[in-house]
């Protein structure tokens, strides 16, 4: 059902990023999968996905679709390590993840084949992206940003096919263009 893919999402606000990631959440749950969403707010977006505390989120069942916010950006991705077996999106990532990868988010990724996880990291650019993240993912969905990827030439793999995609994105009249690109 998963693959176990580590994916970046980047684009700038009112790209379409939420719309398209409610279209991945309907395709899991559709499989009978289970999915979780982090965020740092109530997100209206999400205001019909049922919230819940992040001492439940190992006790999470396949179909459910859940969601955990607060300001407790540590505790949430340490009690993330229990999700096994679905779909992880860390919405806003920039609030969670340092410039230098914690090792709560190096776990994340590192164990998610073993856990069957796949996680998507949403950021608003190539620059609200630590490089390490960059070096660890194995795709990115690229939709229109107020940056380019020059600003990590030297840390995105694949830098020629994102800088394609990310031109042909910005060139296209649609609002809501994204690309997907395979860097590894």
């Amino acid at each position: 059902m998963r693959i176990n893919k580590v994916s970046l999402l980047l684009g700038r606000r009112g790209t379409g990023k939420t719309f398209y990631l409610k279209r991945v959440i309907m395709s899991y749950l559709m499989k009978q999968s289970k999915v979780l969403v982090v965020d740092t707010l109530d997100h209206p977006s999400y205001a019909g996905v049922k919230t819940i505390q992040t001492g439940e989120i190992a006790r999470m069942g396949m179909g459910d679709c859940c969601r955990c916010w607060g300001s407790e950006t540590d505790e949430i991705l340490l009690a993330c390590e229990n999700f096994k077996n679905g779909l992880l999106i860390i919405e806003d990532a920039t609030k969670f993840i340092e410039g230098r990868l914690q090792d709560s988010v190096k776990r994340l990724v590192y164990d998610s084949k073993q856990k069957n996880v796949d996680i998507i990291f949403v950021f608003h650019g190539f620059v609200a992206c630590p490089p390490a993240l960059f070096r660890i993912c194995d795709n990115i969905v690229l939709f229109k940003t107020g940056d380019v990827p020059d600003v990590r030439k030297n840390d995105l793999p694949a830098f020629d096919e994102v800088c394609k995609a990310h031109e042909a994105v910005m060139k296209d009249s649609n609002p809501y263009a994204h690309k997907l690109v395979n860097i590894y």
